[in-house]
């Protein structure tokens, strides 16, 4: 298993097609599982609203709810409070 996979909910659809890199995945995961939000919110700042639903939707529960909190945090326009 490698680091993506590890930090991947098995549940989402695997034919869903990400156009992002997977070391950009692997980097915002990594920082989320660490809890290094700074880090997270550098990453993803340039990110377009349907990359970061990507990352949410591949994201393990509680990666998920972690990305979440950061992306209403910071204010990303599409998170409903």
């Amino acid at each position: 298993m490698n680091a993506i996979e590890a930090q991947t909910d098995p549940d989402s659809s695997s034919e869903h097609v990400v156009d992002l890199p997977i070391q950009l995945i692997a980097e915002v995961l990594a920082a989320v599982g660490e809890g290094r939000v700074d880090d997270v919110r550098r990453l993803v700042k340039p990110l377009h609203h349907a990359d970061l639903a990507d990352l949410i939707q591949m994201a393990r529960s509680d990666h998920r709810t972690a990305l979440i909190d950061i992306f209403r945090d910071q204010s990303f326009g599409f998170v409903e409070t």
